[in-house]
């Protein structure tokens, strides 16, 4: 029983581990590329992200499904297809990092608040447990206290590796649970990365404005690449939109600016009479005024629209 226990607890560490590794392996293993990327070719950020990263993991499937025949398409990087998930984490995680970087100093607090609190409750446990020869007590010691940002991150992940190593002992005799070990190493992880984007300031958000658009230029020509591809094997069938729907299909389109009616001509003041009282003259024209058989304007059929001088009209 208690092996099994011990299994349990060795797959909870394992998928903590896997998870926190989902976003940011993939990152790392395409850095080289973005930074390959030059500031020309970056694409801008025009569509939402989050929403662009889901798509392209949910057709990654069927795309891979045509990959043998994409394959054998002239000039066309077989890579790709598999890349697009890796592309899509990266951008993500790329994400994440700007949200964090950009985000106002307050943003660290509640999650500072969660984690102290979850801090006293794992202590007051590990203390317990410590009391009852259920856990080694050494552990506790390299504990920093909980003022501070990265006080109190290296003390969560220090309760929680604490709490893992003697998980086969206090399986069962304590109310700690393994959410709340996961729990502690999450926000140790955030507090961490807060904490150190908050120190780089301005240049970090600069910094992680500029990583995010090289993932979404990667992602982007990445996909649409691919795109074109399954729209070659797929035309007949007309089903492209399906297996692989533009990034650019959901985006709002801006609204009409409404018509604005033109402003009245303001009115002509009538010419003011002579001082001696008789009326004033009317206005010569100068252009003749248009009848049904007025002046052409050189056209073989009716009567021209708005009429204008010519040479014939002076002469005469």
């Amino acid at each position: 029983m208690a092996s099994n226990d011990t299994t349990s607890n060795d797959t909870t560490a394992t998928t903590t581990q896997g998870t926190n590794m989902l976003f940011e392996e993939p990152y790392n293993t395409i850095l080289p590329e973005m930074k390959a990327l030059s500031p020309a070719e970056l694409l801008p950020i025009n569509i939402d992200i989050p929403g662009a990263v889901t798509t392209v993991l949910g057709v990654q499937p069927e795309v891979i499904a045509l990959n043998d025949r994409i394959a054998k398409l002239p000039e066309f990087n077989v890579e790709l297809p598999e890349k697009l998930g890796i592309y899509a984490m990266a951008l993500a995680h790329a994400q994440t990092l700007h949200a964090m970087a950009s985000a106002p100093a307050s943003a660290i607090i509640p999650l500072s608040d969660e984690g102290t609190t979850l801090r006293a409750t794992l202590l007051t446990d590990a203390n317990a447990l410590v009391q009852r020869d259920l856990m080694d007590g050494n552990q506790l010691k390299e504990l920093k206290g909980s003022v501070g940002y990265k006080n109190l991150a290296f003390d969560l992940q220090i309760l929680a590796q604490a709490f893992r190593n003697s998980a086969e002992t206090i399986q069962g005799k304590c109310a700690t649970t393994p959410a709340e070990v996961q729990r502690a190493e999450e926000i140790a992880a955030q507090l961490l990365k807060l904490a150190g984007l908050q120190e780089q300031g301005p240049a970090s958000i600069v910094a992680t404005a500029d990583i995010r658009a090289r993932a979404f230029t990667l992602l982007v020509n990445a996909y649409n690449q691919v795109r074109r591809g399954v729209s070659y094997l797929r035309w007949d069938e007309g089903d492209v939109d399906t297996i692989t729907p533009s990034l650019y299909g959901g985006r709002a389109t801006p609204k009409k600016t409404p018509d604005v009616p033109a402003p009245s001509p303001s009115p002509v003041p009538a010419n003011p009479g002579p001082s001696n009282g008789s009326p004033a003259p009317a206005p010569a024209s100068p252009v003749p005024a248009a009848t049904g058989a007025g002046l052409t304007n050189g056209a073989t059929t009716g009567p021209r629209a708005q009429p204008f001088v010519t040479q014939s009209d002076i002469e005469h």
